[in-house]
């Protein structure tokens, strides 16, 4: 009867530890699927394109029609950004010079949408964001 009871036990820590092992293994599946791949992992285009436009609308005060055509610009931008990572991956001097480009092209694009009060505020934040790449900085 004891034997019988310690291998009950014993069955049930093991159910026990192969749920929780698979629990946590779903749920890292979950968070990757999410988007993040580790710490700094790949983060997901759309999750992406969402926070930027998030960030955006609130430090600038977009209208919806500014909205709509922020996000096709970034939209662009991300893909672009994207298929350089993958076409020019392992030339590093042609990807940073390319990226540079497409950086100031999004820059052009986006300062136009904004009225004038909302350009003297996008310049220091499209620079803290990330603007600011190997010493540039937009001051038009």
């Amino acid at each position: 009867m004891k034997t019988a009871n310690i291998f009950h036990r014993l069955a049930l820590a093991t159910l026990a530890a192969t749920l929780i092992m698979s629990l946590s293994l779903v749920l890292n599946s979950a968070a990757n699927a999410q988007g993040r791949g580790g710490k700094r992992g790949p983060v997901n285009s759309e999750v992406r394109l969402n926070g930027a436009m998030t960030y955006w609308t609130q430090q600038l005060n977009l209208t919806s029609e500014q909205q709509t055509q922020f996000r096709s610009v970034l939209q662009v931008h991300f893909a672009k950004r994207d298929s350089l990572r993958g076409t020019l991956r392992g030339n590093r001097q042609a990807m940073q010079s390319q990226m540079a480009s497409v950086r100031n092209t999004t820059h052009a694009s986006l300062a136009q949408i904004l009225t004038p009060d909302q350009q003297k505020n996008f310049v220091p934040l499209w620079n803290k964001r990330g603007g600011q790449m190997n010493g540039r900085n937009w001051n038009n």
